[in-house]
């Protein structure tokens, strides 16, 4: 074999070789190709705690509530402290539980920068899920939309949390879904098409008398419109906002944030709302109701999507 031939029988064997090689490299590249990593969500303990929130949990230990509560909430209304806004909740429980309006909007700032455990108080003990038809005891319905909104919300932060899944929300909007949110009649009926409500698209109704007796005796309008803001102002934003103060960002400068208070009306002035509060604020002794008005009725927004009682009109 000439020096030519062996050159040529050299190339034919390399290049005969060539894709074996390849098809190996790719095939064990395939195989030790890691897993992508799993993402982890910071619990609601990663927020920064605040120099008050220290003050009040010292306050505490030494059985100081009255102090402890009055440092909780200068945390939250001076430096937007978020574990101090849940602390604050917690011990105006124990020191003034009638007076729920006064929670509601300190449960909202909590919720709105992704506070877990706020969520889940804002939805127990404020939006009512007890009344998801019409009760004609009490007269309202609760707030079953809106919950359902910071249901959905709760399950994006935190899966695994077990008060509300996927599953458990498809069984209660199903479960609405089959009757007539004012008179419970239902399709099986005769001469029954039940309608959803052509904003929110939750609730149905069997007709007209049912649909604007929900929207302006029950003030559903109210629900709808701030269903409206959430979605459009926090829905969007929810993980960056969250995301943005647990890495210590200054909520002042978090414009989103600032945004979405405005809307629901939590910066109001005081002097808005004042007079209200002063009335909800008289003390029922008999406990009839005969007294001051129903509290509950004012944790569902006002007919514009706002609150009735804002938090401070400080940039928090």
């Amino acid at each position: 074999m000439g020096r030519k031939q062996k050159l040529r029988e050299a190339k034919r064997k390399i290049k005969n070789n060539l894709p074996l090689s390849n098809t190996a490299t790719a095939t064990a590249s395939k195989t030790v190709a890691p897993a992508p990593a799993a993402i982890i969500v910071p619990p609601d303990d990663a927020f920064p705690k605040s120099n008050f929130h220290k003050m009040g949990a010292g306050f505490l230990k030494v059985k100081l509530f009255d102090l402890a509560l009055d440092a909780f909430k200068r945390g939250a209304v001076e430096t937007g402290c978020v574990p101090c806004m849940y602390q604050y909740v917690e011990g105006h429980i124990h020191k003034q539980g009638n007076r729920i309006h006064l929670r509601l909007p300190w449960l909202l700032e909590g919720a709105i920068r992704g506070h877990t455990v706020c969520i889940l108080m804002l939805n127990e003990l404020c939006y009512n899920l007890i009344d998801t038809c019409y009760n004609k005891k009490s007269k309202r319905i609760g707030a079953v939309a809106i919950e359902n909104y910071w249901a959905r919300i709760l399950t994006s932060i935190s899966p695994n949390k077990p008060h509300t899944t996927i599953k458990m929300r498809k069984n209660l909007r199903k479960e609405i879904g089959s009757v007539c949110i004012l008179c419970s009649k239902t399709d099986l009926d005769d001469d029954v098409t039940l309608v959803a409500c052509g904003k929110c698209g939750y609730y149905y109704y069997c007709g007209k008398e049912c649909q604007l007796k929900h929207w302006y005796e029950l003030n559903h309008l109210g629900e709808c419109r701030q269903l409206k803001i959430l979605n459009e102002y926090h829905k969007p934003y929810a993980k960056r906002i969250r995301k943005a103060i647990i890495c210590g960002d200054d909520p002042k400068h978090i414009p989103e944030l600032q945004t979405l208070r405005t809307k629901l009306g939590l910066n109001r002035p005081k002097e808005d709302y004042k007079e209200l509060v002063e009335l909800l604020n008289i003390d029922d002794n008999d406990d009839n109701g005969s007294n001051r008005p129903d509290c509950y009725e004012y944790l569902l927004p006002t007919r514009k999507g706002t609150v009735h009682i804002g938090s401070t009109p400080e940039s928090i």
